[in-house]
C-alpha cells in the first residue's frame, strides 16, 4: 500500500523516537546555553548493516529494472572515477569511459544514471559497443547472471519464447512513452562459429497501436536471434 505523506521527515523522525525507545533510549530535550550536558562515557552499536556485494546490486536492478538504484549506481561510478557526484561529473565520466573502450561519443550520450532523463542520447551501435566490450572485463559473469532471461525471470519472465529459445536470451530492458528497447545476448549453441551475438533492439512509436505490441516484435526477433542464421 502507498500512502501520501505530508511532511515525511517528522513521520521519520517520529518512527526512529519511537524505534529508540522502545530500547530505553529517549530523546533528551534541547537544553539551554547556561546548561551543560554531561557526554555519555559508553556507547553501543545501534544498528550495523552490511551492504550487499556490487555484483548483487547489480543484479536485482537488472532483473527488476530498479531506477533508483541505476541512478546511484551511476552517481556511485562517478564518485570513483571523479571524487564527486554530479550530473556533470557523470557525463564526463560516462563519456572517458566510453572513450577508453572505442566507443564514439557520438553514438552514446548519457545525462543520468537511469536513463530516464530526455537528454539521453542512444543508439544501437553504441549500446551493442558497450555490451560487447563489457563481455571482456573482469566483470563479465556478474553482467551476464544479473540480465533477465526471456521466458524465466525479472522483466522478461512474461516473454513468451518457445522452448527451443527459452533461457538463451538475457536482456535489459528500457522503457519511455512510445519506447522501448532491449539489449542483450543471444546464446546461440548450434551455431559453432557465432556461438554467442550482442543485440540492440529498439522500438518507437508504439503508442500508435502498430500490428504487434512491442514485447510480440521481441519475441519474434529473439527467436530469430537463437534460431536463424546469420546475414
Amino acid at each position: 500500500m502507498r500512502v501520501a505523506i505530508d511532511e515525511p521527515q517528522a513521520l521519520f523522525t517520529s518512527c526512529m523516537e519511537e524505534s529508540l525507545a522502545v530500547r530505553g533510549i529517549w530523546r533528551v530535550p534541547a537544553a539551554p546555553q547556561t546548561v551543560s550536558v554531561p557526554l555519555a562515557t559508553t556507547s553501543e552499536p545501534l544498528l550495523e548493516f552490511v551492504s550487499p556485494s556490487l555484483a548483487e546490486l547489480v543484479k536485482v536492478t537488472n532483473k527488476e529494472s530498479l531506477n533508483l538504484y541505476a541512478e546511484r549506481l551511476g552517481l556511485r561510478f562517478t564518485r570513483e572515477r571523479t571524487g564527486t557526484e554530479s550530473y556533470a561529473a557523470l557525463r564526463d565520466a560516462m563519456a572517458q569511459e566510453l572513450t577508453r573502450r572505442g566507443i564514439s561519443t557520438r553514438l552514446l550520450r548519457a545525462a543520468d544514471g537511469s536513463g530516464l532523463s530526455r537528454y539521453n542520447v542512444a543508439t544501437a551501435r553504441g549500446l551493442v559497443g558497450v555490451i560487447y566490450t563489457s563481455l571482456k572485463e573482469s566483470y563479465a559473469n556478474a553482467l551476464l547472471e544479473s540480465l533477465p532471461i526471456a521466458g524465466v525471470d525479472g522483466t522478461l519472465a512474461s516473454t513468451a519464447v518457445s522452448n527451443g529459445a527459452r533461457g538463451l536470451i538475457r536482456a535489459k530492458t528500457g522503457t519511455l512513452s512510445g519506447q522501448k528497447a532491449y539489449v542483450g545476448i543471444a546464446e546461440r549453441p548450434h551455431d559453432p562459429e557465432h556461438p554467442r551475438v550482442v543485440f540492440a533492439l529498439m522500438l518507437g512509436n508504439i503508442d500508435e497501436q502498430p500490428t504487434l505490441t512491442a514485447n510480440q516484435v521481441f519475441e519474434r526477433f529473439a527467436e530469430a536471434m537463437v534460431s536463424l542464421p546469420l546475414r
